[in-house]
Formats: structure tokens, C-alpha cells, sequence
């Protein structure tokens, strides 16, 4: 097997603020809390993506390199009380993404979902609509000789959906609804408009999501395998997973092959490196806390 590039070879290397124990609380976390400490290191690696693809080194001053060091110190984060991490995460998630429409499984489209629907569209078929648009809104449309031309090349895309007009789609589509309409001709037509789309997706009606298994998650690991796979990309180092093994079972009930196999799969895929996936780690956890903080609010 190869050996990794500037791998660090000795726990002596590994950096002061990491203590296994400052991930005992995560025992007590429920649905909503792991939602929240997942999705502010998927926000960090999702920025740290970001520079990577650019080759742009990360400085103390950068918000990826401030939010990973509080994610770093603090361990246990809280959306709510951070100004660095809210901002990185959105003014939703300081609020409280699990009680937010977000949350729901149907909910009215926001300028944030709307930009970014809107960043996906093909840049030619962006172009050609933008400049047909101007073109029907001018007060003399129709007397230009290339107006007739721009139309037929717009009525390709301009009338179908609108994942079809983009290079990659979220598996979250958009409805038109006729609010005047009466409910039981609107849930009909859902149906058929949830059918057609689904097989355009071609996906079938997913079963019912399961509680994922957080005895399981702390038993492997992941999020302190997440937090210094972070130290170790920002710092330029690599973590063989013999010494990662170490840190995360220092009572060796984990290996190499645990991490390889399991931890490393499993945190991977939770701040969306991982495998592609339908339905991710972060919106089952969403939908069941969603579920939970509604049960609760009944009872």
C-alpha cells in the first residue's frame, strides 16, 4: 500500500485541543443534536471544498479556518451562540433549521432555495431565456428580424420543468399550485404531479425512514474522525488509519480495518463526500427531528 504524503506517524502530533473525552456528550444527543453538530462540519468541508478546488490556502483570517478552530475548541457547537459558525450556516441555522420550514417535506420555496435552483440552470439556457424575456417585455418586440429566431430556440426548455434546463438536479423539485383551487383537486393532481416526476427522477415512493443508530455512530467514532480528518486537510497533514485507529479505540476495540470499512465511510458520506445518495445522513436526521419536535409539541 502506498504511504500517505505528510503523514503524521505519532499521537504526539496530533493537536492539543483533541481529548476523546469531549465527545462523551454526544451519549446524550438527540435527533435535533446531531443534526446540528453534523451540519456545521458539513458547512466547514463544504468551504474547504471550495478553497481546495481553487488551490487557495486557507489563512488564520478565513471563515473556514475560524469555524474549524471553534468547531475544534468547543467540540459540543451551538448554531445558536456562534456568530462565526450562524454566519457560515446561514441565518437559519442560528434560528433553528428544525423548527423551520426547511424541516417540512412541502414547503414554499425561499430565495435561498431559489438562488439556488437558479445557480444550476445551464448557462447557455440561461443566456437564451434572459435575452427572450427582455426581448417579449420590450414594447417593440416583434420588430427585430433575430426576436422570431430567439423564441423558437427558447421553446425547446422554456415550457418544460425546470430540472431539465440543469446540469444537476437535488432531488427537490418545484410546484406550481392554484391556491384558488379546491383541496381535493389539488391533492389529486399532486398525486399525478409526484408520480411524473419521481419517474423523471426515476425514483420509486421511498419507505419510511429509520431513527438512525447513534449508539452506534459515537461506538465508531465518526465525529471525532470527521474533526481531525478537518485539522488534518487544513494543516496540510494526512492521519494513517493505524494512528487513527489509536485515537478513536484506545481500548482496542476498533481497528485499521473499522476505520477504512465503517468510520470512515459513514463520515464521509455525512459531510457529502461519501457515495452519492438519495437521501442523506443530514435530511433523515432533519425529517426525524422535525417529526420528534412535532410529536412533542402534541403530547
Amino acid at each position: 500500500m502506498a504511504r500517505l504524503s505528510n503523514a503524521i506517524r505519532k499521537v504526539s502530533d496530533i493537536p492539543d485541543w483533541f481529548y476523546l473525552s469531549n465527545y462523551k456528550f454526544l451519549e446524550e444527543l438527540d435527533s435535533a443534536g446531531w443534526y446540528e453538530q453534523l451540519f456545521a462540519r458539513k458547512q466547514l468541508f463544504l468551504m474547504l471544498g471550495y478553497r481546495a478546488n481553487k488551490k487557495k490556502s486557507i489563512a488564520v483570517e478565513d471563515l473556514a479556518y475560524r469555524a474549524a478552530f471553534e468547531i475544534w475548541e468547543k467540540v459540543n457547537v451551538s448554531l445558536a451562540e456562534s456568530s462565526v459558525l450562524s454566519s457560515m450556516c446561514g441565518h437559519d441555522a442560528a434560528n433553528g433549521r428544525v423548527q423551520s420550514d426547511y424541516a417540512n417535506p412541502i414547503h414554499s420555496l425561499t430565495y435561498r432555495q431559489y438562488l439556488q435552483q437558479e445557480t444550476k440552470i445551464k448557462e447557455d439556457s440561461k443566456e437564451k431565456a434572459n435575452e427572450w424575456w427582455e426581448n417579449i417585455s420590450s414594447f417593440d418586440f416583434g420588430t427585430g428580424s433575430t426576436d422570431l429566431n430567439l423564441a423558437y430556440q427558447v421553446m425547446e426548455f422554456i415550457d418544460l420543468p425546470l430540472y431539465m434546463s440543469q446540469r444537476s438536479t437535488s432531488l427537490h423539485a418545484i410546484a406550481d399550485v392554484d391556491l384558488t383551487m379546491p383541496d381535493a383537486v389539488l391533492v389529486e393532481a399532486f398525486k399525478t404531479w409526484l408520480a411524473r416526476t419521481r419517474a423523471d427522477f426515476c425514483l420509486e415512493s421511498p419507505k419510511q425512514y429509520r431513527k438512525p443508530d447513534f449508539a452506534s455512530w459515537v461506538r465508531l467514532g465518526v465525529l471525532p474522525y470527521i474533526d481531525l480528518t478537518s485539522w488534518a486537510e487544513i494543516s496540510g497533514k494526512s492521519i494513517p488509519n493505524r494512528l487513527m485507529a489509536n485515537l478513536l479505540f484506545p481500548s482496542g476495540d476498533g481497528g485499521e480495518e473499522t476505520i477504512r470499512k465503517t468510520t470512515a465511510p459513514i463520515a464521509m458520506e455525512m459531510i457529502g463526500r461519501g457515495k452519492y445518495s438519495d437521501r442523506t445522513t443530514l435530511d433523515i436526521l432533519l425529517a426525524v427531528a422535525a417529526h420528534e419536535g412535532r410529536v412533542g409539541a402534541v403530547g
